[in-house]
């Protein structure tokens, strides 16, 4: 298992986590000025704790439990907190890979890659992105756990049953990326290409390198958590 976690100068609203049995990548929504919670680092740690404590409820009650949990914590603030996050975590023989809001799991078993991905908040995105960034900011976070718009970790416990989830048999995974956006969007666009070329060599080299391939600046936090399994790994 190998991460990376690099913030942007003055600022860092991601968190992760890895157990023995659980891991997760959380992804803490943007303040929208001044007078929003000082506290988001926190919230998205806490998250990461309260997803990575080990249970037994079936996935989406996990999420759900750890939303009640935390909107009891950090009320009253309402919606104005919010985060999305990626985690994996054993039940039995499986690995189950579930994720809200806009953080990725890349998934490789001996059979295929795949994304595991809501794309809805990408979609919104793209569709106001000609009103500018801050402008986009506003009008999309009014759409958080709305009918039409999209599932985040917030305060709505029903959030829980939206999460995107893919469950495969352990043995047969041999690697898998969790990503905040601000790390999966200097990644291919192939679920292949994009974990083959963080697999190629060590963390965080391997990212700096899509890094550069992409062209793009580092425009958000970036956090990864990767694991790959060697050839004689039982």
């Amino acid at each position: 298992m190998a991460t990376v976690d690099r913030p942007l100068i003055g600022k860092n609203h991601d968190a992760w986590q890895v157990a023995a049995a659980e891991a997760c990548v959380v992804d803490g929504a943007t303040p929208l000025g001044d007078d929003w919670p000082q506290d988001l680092k926190a919230f998205a740690q806490a998250i990461a704790g309260a997803l990575t404590t080990p249970k037994t409820d079936a996935d989406s009650e996990v999420w759900s439990g750890a939303i009640t949990a935390l909107r009891d914590r950090f009320e009253p603030a309402g919606y104005r907190r919010s985060a999305g996050a990626a985690l994996v975590r054993m039940r039995g023989d499986q690995l189950v890979f579930s994720t809200i809001g806009d953080v990725m799991c890349l998934v490789q078993t001996v059979d295929a890659t795949v994304r595991v991905f809501d794309d809805r908040l990408v979609a919104l995105d793209r569709q106001s992105s000609d009103v500018g960034t801050r402008a986009a900011l506003i009008e999309n976070r009014a759409r958080l756990n709305q009918p039409g718009g999209y599932p985040i970790f917030a305060d709505d416990p029903a959030a829980g049953a939206e999460i995107t989830s893919l469950s495969v048999t352990a043995d047969s995974v041999r690697a898998f990326a969790l990503l905040s956006d601000g790390a999966w969007h200097h990644l291919d666009d192939n679920p292949v290409a994009a974990l083959d070329a963080l697999c190629a060599t060590p963390l965080p080299g391997a990212f700096q390198r899509q890094v550069e391939r992409s062209g793009l600046p580092l425009s958000d936090d970036a956090t990864i958590v990767l694991f790959t399994r060697s050839p004689t790994d039982d």
